[in-house]
């Protein structure tokens, strides 16, 4: 069972050939098909390793919005070591009983997000717009 809610980025392609994926921060269950407005927080740079052969699968880290007000949904969840820690471990483990190896390679913070977001904007022929 994941401990957040899984979802990804829409118009967005990432290394794998998927839309970015995001880990989104909240305490309660969304439900499925919903689009989220969000604060993006880190990004899990990430190595999946399946049948010999290796790609980048980063995750982004990103915090509900309220629609109306722009704050955090309530209550807010805090992105500290552990919660990194575990969520970490967590893919890791994951993976592992899919057949994969998965390994974090570094957490960087939001700057470094919202740049790996919009570079995978523009690999899928988007010139959208992504505020910082």
């Amino acid at each position: 069972m994941f401990p957040f809610d899984f979802g990804f980025i829409p118009s967005t392609l990432a290394p794998d050939g998927d839309p970015v994926d995001a880990i989104i921060l909240s305490q309660m269950g969304l439900p499925p098909t919903i689009v989220v407005l969000a604060r993006v927080l880190r990004i899990l740079k990430c190595k999946q390793t399946e049948n010999g052969r290796s790609e980048r699968n980063d995750r982004i880290v990103v915090l509900p919005l309220d629609a109306k007000s722009r704050k955090p949904m309530q209550p807010a969840v805090q992105f500290d070591a552990m919660l990194e820690e575990a969520i970490s471990r967590f893919f890791v483990e994951y993976n592992k009983l899919q057949g994969k190896a998965f390994r974090v390679l570094d957490i960087d913070g939001a700057r470094e997000a919202v740049d790996a977001i919009r570079k995978s904007l523009t690999m899928n022929g988007n010139r959208g717009s992504l505020r910082g």
